[in-house]
């Protein structure tokens, strides 16, 4: 049995050790048909219409980009009105300074929080997109 170009791992292995092969498809007219089935439904239409797709999906997921960047920005302000609050206290007052202190830290935490999930869901279209 003759190992070709790319072949994976455990087809080496099961060749080597004399173990029986799995089934396997070779890709290139699997592709080749595929893309005439592609090609013969694409009408313009369809290439129109699927644009208008693309175009209100990438819409939608700018807008909840700028949404979430003014979360973070809320809670940025908010931190800062925080800080400065506690900042601002007079020290002799302790419990007052502590509740300051505290609220300061939940703020901090709070935009911790929404700036790591505004990062993890900022939207990147995917590299071979078409945008037009």
């Amino acid at each position: 049995m003759r190992v070709g170009r790319g072949a994976d791992t455990k087809t080496v292995t099961a060749v080597v050790l004399g173990e029986p092969l799995c089934q396997s498809i070779a890709g290139p007219p699997v592709d080749e048909a595929i893309g005439m089935l592609i090609a013969e439904q694409m009408t313009p239409a369809a290439v129109e219409l699927a644009l208008d797709v693309r175009k209100e999906i990438q819409a939608r997921h700018e807008e909840a980009d700028r949404l979430r960047i003014r979360a973070v920005e809320r809670a940025q302000t908010e931190a800062d009105l925080a800080q400065r609050r506690f900042m601002l206290v007079d020290p002799n007052n302790r419990l007052g300074a502590d509740t300051l202190e505290g609220e300061w830290n939940e703020k901090l935490r709070v935009l911790a929080n929404t700036r790591e999930a505004g990062v993890c869901q900022i939207w990147h279209p995917p590299p071979h997109s078409v945008l037009v």
